[in-house]
C-alpha cells in the first residue's frame, strides 16, 4: 500500500489505462454471445438492452459531470469504476432479461462517472503542457491490453466452461481497480468549479431549444440531423443482432470443443447441443 501511495499521477493514469483496457475486453468481448447463448434474449430484447444502455449514458453525462466538477475527479472515477464492476457482476450472475436490463442501467451510469473525469484529473495533476505524452502512452496501454483481454476472455470462458465467467471476473476486476485507485490516486491540484460555471439543466434546456430551432430550419443542420438519426436507428439494430445472426445461422469451426455448444435461457453453463 505504501508503494502505491508513492506513484505519480502519470504512472497512476497508465495503471488505470492498462487496467481499463484489460478489464473492458475481458468483460465485454463475449458479451453479445452471452446474451444470445446463455440468457437466450430475443431480437427485441437484444435491441432494448442496447437502447437502455445508450439512453442511460446520454442522460447520465450531465449529473455525473457535476460530481467531477464540484466535488472531486477522484471520487467520480472511483464511483464510476465501482458501479461498472457491480453492474458487470450482476450482468453475468443473472442471465435473464430483467437483471441484464438493470445491469445496463448500473454500469452505464458508472461509465458516465468515469467518462471525462479521469482525463480531467490527470490534466489537473500533471498540467496541460505535460499531459499530451501521458494521454498518448495511456492510449497505447489501452490498445495493448485490449488485445490481451480478448485472449484472456476466451481462456476464462473455456477454463470455467461458462460465458458468464468473463463477465464476473471482469466485474470483480473493476472493483479491485477502484480499490487500488482509492489508495494510489493523488488529487492535489483539483479546484472545484464555481456553481455558476457548471452546466445546469436550465442551461442545457436553453442550448437544446436553440438546437431545435436551428434543426427546424431548412439547410445543412436539418439534413445532418436526419442523416444522424437514420444512421443511429439502423446501426443500433445491426450492432445488437449481427452476433445473434452468426451464432444462430452460420456453422462455425469447433475450437477446443466449445464453439458448437449452446445453452437455454436459464442455463448457467454451456452444454453440448
Amino acid at each position: 500500500m505504501a508503494r502505491l501511495r508513492t506513484l505519480g499521477a502519470a504512472r497512476v493514469y497508465l495503471v488505470f489505462s492498462a487496467g481499463w483496457g484489460l478489464l473492458w475486453a475481458v468483460s465485454f468481448t463475449l458479451s453479445l454471445v452471452y446474451q444470445v447463448e446463455v440468457a437466450g434474449l430475443s431480437p427485441l430484447e437484444l435491441v432494448l438492452v442496447g437502447t437502455v444502455l445508450e439512453v442511460t449514458c446520454f442522460l447520465g453525462e450531465v449529473p455525473t459531470g457535476l460530481v467531477a466538477d464540484l466535488r472531486s475527479r477522484k471520487l467520480s472515477v472511483i464511483i464510476g469504476l465501482s458501479l461498472i464492476g457491480a453492474g458487470t457482476v450482476l450482468y453475468g450472475a443473472l442471465p435473464s432479461f430483467w437483471p441484464i436490463l438493470l445491469a445496463q442501467l448500473v454500469w452505464g451510469l458508472g461509465y458516465t462517472f468515469v467518462s471525462g473525469a479521469v482525463e480531467a484529473w490527470v490534466t489537473d495533476e500533471v498540467g496541460e503542457a505535460n499531459v499530451q505524452p501521458v494521454f498518448t502512452r495511456g492510449h497505447q496501454w489501452v490498445l495493448a491490453m485490449d488485445m490481451v483481454g480478448i485472449v484472456l476472455a476466451g481462456l476464462v470462458a473455456v477454463l470455467f466452461g461458462s460465458l458468464q465467467a468473463p463477465l464476473i471476473v471482469g466485474g470483480l476486476g473493476f472493483l479491485i481497480l477502484a480499490l487500488v485507485l482509492v489508495v494510489a490516486m493523488p488529487e492535489r491540484n483539483f479546484t472545484p468549479a464555481a456553481a455558476e460555471e457548471v452546466s445546469t439543466w436550465a442551461q442545457l434546456g436553453s442550448i437544446a431549444g436553440t438546437a431545435v430551432r436551428a434543426a427546424r430550419r431548412p439547410g445543412l443542420v436539418r439534413a445532418f440531423l436526419l442523416i444522424s438519426l437514420l444512421m443511429g436507428l439502423t446501426s443500433e439494430v445491426f450492432d445488437r443482432l449481427w452476433v445473434a445472426r452468426i451464432v444462430s445461422d452460420f456453422p462455425l469451426p469447433d475450437v477446443f470443443g466449445t464453439t458448437r455448444w449452446r445453452c437455454g435461457s436459464r442455463c448457467s453453463r454451456w452444454s453440448p447441443r
